[in-house]
């Protein structure tokens, strides 16, 4: 298995993290598109080898949600423009009421995907979560943890993957 396939599986999970959530929240939602944005996910351990999954998670997500006719992604250039000022981490989503009155204000959305991941050895831990915008209401969260996969390397041999 190759880094690049072992990465889109990675990214696969991340998707499955919240894909039952969107089609539940958004089902009732069928006439209007309802506006959200996907937050990159925060890496919270020191492994710099796995930054690549900050931005693959969330184009995952955001690719899967964009296929949804009942909602409207917001454009990920505005919506990193908007986290950079903020200096953004997911826990603003319930616990900042001023910056998610901002979000709303500028983004002009209802909901918002966002999330932390970690790397610990072998392990790999991702925890994927919906909020509320207005309320600051987590509508739904979710953790997957798993092992990470061996890959072949370019001289053949198996190696671990980074």
């Amino acid at each position: 298995m190759s880094k690049e396939q072992t990465r889109s599986g990675i990214v696969g999970c991340g998707t499955l993290v919240l894909l039952p959530a969107i089609i539940l929240l958004f089902a009732s939602h069928a006439a209007a598109a309802t506006p959200v944005a996907v937050f990159n996910f925060q890496m919270k351990s020191d492994t710099p080898d796995w930054k690549w999954l900050e931005k693959g998670l969330s184009d995952r997500i955001a690719t899967d949600f964009v296929h949804d006719r009942g909602l409207t992604v917001v454009a990920r250039d505005e919506m990193q423009l908007v986290a950079q000022k903020m200096h953004w981490v997911p826990e603003m989503a319930t616990t900042d009421p001023r910056r998610m009155k901002e979000l709303q204000s500028q983004l002009k959305i209802e909901y918002l995907a966002t999330g932390v991941y970690s790397v610990s050895g072998d392990e790999i831990a991702i925890i994927g979560q919906i909020v509320e915008v207005k309320g600051r209401a987590e509508l739904f969260r979710k953790e997957v943890k798993g092992r990470r996969r061996r890959s072949w390397n370019s001289s053949g041999g198996s190696r671990q993957t980074s």
